[in-house]
């Protein structure tokens, strides 16, 4: 048996690896970079495969379209364990105001927070709304990466992992929003 542990965004807790790793039945890990490597327990053999989505947006070939327009939005996102608090509605309300040259927004909401439905006040101030959808469906990566390639530039109010996504494709990244606080998932 083998065991694969890729992120898809920035882990900077070095604890994972001994969390992640203590009951793990085999000798082998695959991890995602070479730093990760350097943190595995020595009794592993452990390799780096590189970064999930920069490896699947190399393999499908996704480049910023030559056509690409607007700007793409990417709010902080609950998880399965916490849910996000920030005054929605102020930050659609900002995306909406930006320049001209910026236009159209889109904003592209976690499946969790759709199903909360935090997505209705994107569409209050005339902002389509995407997502890149389940976090387990097999082509999440090449969704996220299609979907960042129809985009002039990317925001977000915090930097996360879009913005290293949207860099490596040379999608221009800002940020832009305000403060939030992570609370228990509700």
């Amino acid at each position: 048996a083998l065991v694969s542990y890729l992120e898809h965004g920035i882990n900077v807790n070095p604890d994972w690896v001994s969390k992640r790793l203590k009951d793990a039945s085999s000798d082998i890990v695959f991890l995602d970079n070479a730093h990760r490597v350097g943190l595995v327990p020595k009794h592993f053999k452990a390799f780096p495969l590189g970064p999930p989505f920069l490896l699947s947006r190399r393999l499908y070939g996704i480049e910023q379209q030559s056509d690409a327009q607007g700007t793409l939005a990417f709010p902080v996102h609950s998880s399965q364990t916490r849910s996000i608090d920030f005054d929605w509605r102020r930050y659609a309300e900002s995306l909406s105001q930006l320049p001209d040259f910026m236009q159209p927004v889109t904003a592209c909401v976690y499946w969790l927070d759709i199903l909360k439905g935090r997505h209705h006040v994107f569409e209050e101030f005339g902002i389509d709304v995407i997502t890149n959808g389940h976090i387990l469906d097999p082509e999440f990566t090449i969704h996220c990466n299609r979907n960042i390639s129809r985009f002039k530039y990317l925001t977000g109010n915090k930097v996360s992992s879009s913005a290293f996504y949207g860099l490596d494709m040379k999608v221009p990244f800002f940020l832009h929003g305000h403060r939030h606080e992570l609370k228990p998932s509700d």
